[in-house]
């Protein structure tokens, strides 16, 4: 079951990854090399404050793709997929342009979408 206690350790961790995350970014800006992290659109992650790091803001590109237009689906298998939304920050430029890719009209009529659903519910 998830209790207040097990969400809040979940959230220290997550912060402990995501200052690993920017630090780790800083290296690699400065080396001149490349650096890449992958969250679902609405994570709360992409909100916390080790990402308010200066050489973040000013070095990131912003990488949007849903998860069904690359297979994304349930445990069960295909057909069925999810669409899961998501960001890739990214140093690269043309990581941002290979990565774009969008569920349009057609890939929607061609595939049976179904809802990503889990259980742990981080909002009180």
């Amino acid at each position: 079951a998830y209790t207040v206690e097990r969400i809040e350790r979940g959230r220290e961790q997550g912060i402990l990854y995501l200052k690993l995350f920017v630090t780790i970014w800083n290296v690699q800006v400065k080396e001149d090399r490349h650096c890449h992290g992958e969250q679902p659109l609405k994570a709360e992650s992409w909100d916390q404050a080790p990402l308010d790091n200066v050489t973040f803001r000013k070095t990131v590109k912003w990488a949007y793709y849903d998860g069904c237009r690359y297979g994304c689906h349930p445990p069960w298998g295909p057909p069925e997929v999810h669409t899961k939304p998501s960001l890739i920050a990214t140093t690269r430029t043309s990581m941002v342009q290979r990565v774009y890719l969008t569920c349009d009209e057609d890939h929607r009529a061609a595939k049976v979408h179904v809802p990503l659903m889990g259980t742990y519910h981080g909002k009180n």
